[in-house]
């Protein structure tokens, strides 16, 4: 039930095939891991129909680039922070203009909290039987 059984099943789904989906938890992710979505992956989403819902999910994040690491908030240098903001603005708009060179599709900065729910809903609209709660202790 997470996102690589939620693709799996949409993917079974659309090409006619039953399945039957099973999950430990108790439904989609709790927590914000696994942010970056690569421009490949937008390409398999856009092949689904998803690409606009996960932009709009996206949004919040759109402008947040970067990592810094100081021990305390104090610390933080304002020049320092504008400079290195500066450069990854440049080094992102050319990453960007790359990606269109090979791609109808761009990067995404997407939480899996956002994006389990857009695959749920969307595989909840194809067949297919999916199971929250639930552990696979034997087939046969």
């Amino acid at each position: 039930g997470g996102l690589s059984g939620l693709t799996s099943a949409l993917f079974l789904a659309r090409h006619n095939v039953d399945y039957l989906l099973i999950e430990k938890h108790t439904g989609t992710a709790i927590h914000p891991k696994a942010g970056g979505i690569t421009f490949r992956t937008m390409e398999i989403f856009r092949q689904l129909g998803l690409e606009a819902a996960i932009r709009t999910a996206s949004e919040p994040l759109d402008n947040i680039r970067g990592r810094i690491a100081v021990e305390t908030i104090k610390s933080i240098d304002p020049e320092k922070l504008e400079t290195a903001e500066n450069s990854q603005k440049a080094l992102e708009k050319e990453r960007i203009e790359n990606f269109e060179k090979v791609s109808p599709s761009k990067p995404a900065s997407c939480y899996q909290i956002e994006l389990e729910p857009i695959l749920l809903q969307a595989v909840k609209e194809e067949k297919g039987n999916i199971r929250y709660n639930a552990e696979l202790i034997e087939y046969q």
